[in-house]
């Protein structure tokens, strides 16, 4: 009966209501989320609003108050990245962040290596797969390598594991179902050239493909945040214990499994990221919106009507 309800649940709410994301603060560190058996606290740094939505958080490497994340437009249907400012759980600044990049841009992964922060933003409407790096002098984002072009690639994340750099991916596209598996580029440098794993897609299925979130180490075993994507887009993630990554072979296991529990974003959890000793995440509601309705109408009666 339960299962019964969450889909009639899901179907209206993907019917009648849109996604509203928040993103929000837990005072613990990453690596004590195996250790989860629910999600913490969160701390929510904004309110709701009508015009937008925050999500993908991620922590500018060795910064206490400055965070990047996506802001979803509602009218243009179009997402952005923004630097934001965080004082007291209030956001007290922000910023549009430019990337050469065409259309859609989302989950901003931040990361730092000898002193320099680099970033792989989620742009599959641009079609490529590319790596950024700060520059502090002219300020701003100078694109160092193109991984991946002309393939749709969502939410990627870069580590280094076994004397390589990887890159984990889901292509998105309607040969592969935009959750359902996950990639892996390998490179000896950044710059490339990067190779694509023997067994890509290494792995398939909704419920842990789509990276969601900073990937990190515990006592020399990496773990991997996923998204769980089986009953909806970003309904929970799974931290995934990777058993062995090679350029021959992948496996991984799962180590804890984390839902939303707050009640102001009960229907979705699909970020953590690291932020020092506190980690962010992001919550979704479902909000019903007569204007959804008549758009999703508008569009399966213009669909009928060819």
């Amino acid at each position: 009966m339960r299962k019964v309800l969450n889909r009639l649940y899901d179907r209206l709410a993907e019917i009648a209501c849109r996604e509203s994301w928040m993103i929000g603060v837990i005072d613990e560190p990453i690596t004590n989320a195996i250790n989860w058996k629910k999600c913490p606290p969160v701390r929510w740094l904004s309110g709701r609003s009508s015009k937008r939505y925050l999500a993908d958080p991620f922590a500018w490497p060795g910064s206490c108050d400055t965070v990047f994340c996506e802001e979803y437009d509602y009218k243009t249907k179009i997402g952005s990245i923004k630097r934001l400012k965080i004082k007291n759980d209030r956001i007290i600044f922000e910023n549009a962040e430019t990337f050469p990049l065409k259309g859609h841009l989302s989950f901003p992964f931040l990361f730092e290596r000898e002193g320099t922060v680099y970033a792989l933003p989620e742009s599959s409407a641009a079609r490529e797969l590319a790596l950024f790096k700060w520059e502090p002098i002219s300020n701003e984002w100078v694109k160092i390598a193109s991984p991946l072009e002309g393939a749709a690639t969502a939410d990627s994340i870069l580590f280094e594991h076994g004397g390589l750099f990887w890159i984990a991916y889901t292509e998105v596209s309607d040969v592969h179902p935009a959750h359902d598996n996950l990639n892996l580029l390998y490179s000896t440098t950044f710059e490339g050239p990067w190779q694509p794993h023997k067994a890509n897609p290494v792995i398939r299925g909704s419920s842990c493909s789509r990276c969601g979130g900073t990937p990190f180490y515990i006592d020399g075993v990496l773990y991997r945040p996923a998204q769980d994507c089986s009953r909806c887009y970003g309904g929970a993630l799974r931290l995934m214990r990777v058993l062995e990554c090679s350029p021959e072979s992948y496996r991984e296991e799962e180590a804890s499994f984390l839902s939303p529990t707050d009640f102001q974003n009960p229907d979705g959890l699909h970020t953590l990221s690291a932020w020092g000793d506190r980690c962010l995440v992001d919550g979704k509601r479902h909000v019903f919106s007569p204007m959804e309705v008549l758009r999703k109408l508008s569009r399966r009666i213009a669909r009928i009507c060819g």
